[in-house]
């Protein structure tokens, strides 16, 4: 099977909405993200994929969730990791019309009935913290 890692942004504004957006190949919500690509950090695929999904630029956190699975008929093996992050500029825009078809902020207690693939609910998340470090390049 291939590895795949793929992350997700979360975050939350003063009227207490998480950000989602709906993808047009598998017409489900998420919180935006996407595939890390060859040579990426995990934090500068987040930050890169909420831009394009989005048009915000965020502050990447620590880690709030890690979700594993198989995806068979594509023969992928993927790890999916959420990131509290915080949104530091730009303005709300699709920058991926072809891969998304709306971005919209949804109240916390609502946001289950939009994305499903957690076990707790998507607002305790905010709760969650495991540190995320990129130790860099080395050999050993």
């Amino acid at each position: 099977m291939n590895e795949v890692k793929v992350v997700y942004g979360l975050v939350k504004n003063e009227n207490d909405e998480i950000l989602a957006v709906h993808n047009i190949k598998h017409d489900t919500w998420s919180l935006p993200g996407g595939s890390v690509e060859a040579n990426e950090t995990l934090r500068e695929a987040v930050i890169r994929e909420f831009y394009e999904e989005t048009g915000f630029d965020v502050e990447v956190k620590n880690i709030v969730a890690i979700n594993e699975g198989k995806i068979l008929n594509h023969n992928n093996h993927a790890l999916f990791i959420t990131f509290n992050c915080k949104i530091t500029g730009g303005n709300i825009n699709n920058n991926s019309p072809k891969e998304i078809s709306k971005i919209k902020w949804i109240k916390s207690n609502k946001i289950d009935n939009y994305i499903t693939y957690y076990q707790s609910p998507i607002k305790d998340l905010f709760n969650y913290n495991a540190e995320y470090f990129y130790e860099g390049e080395f050999e050993i």
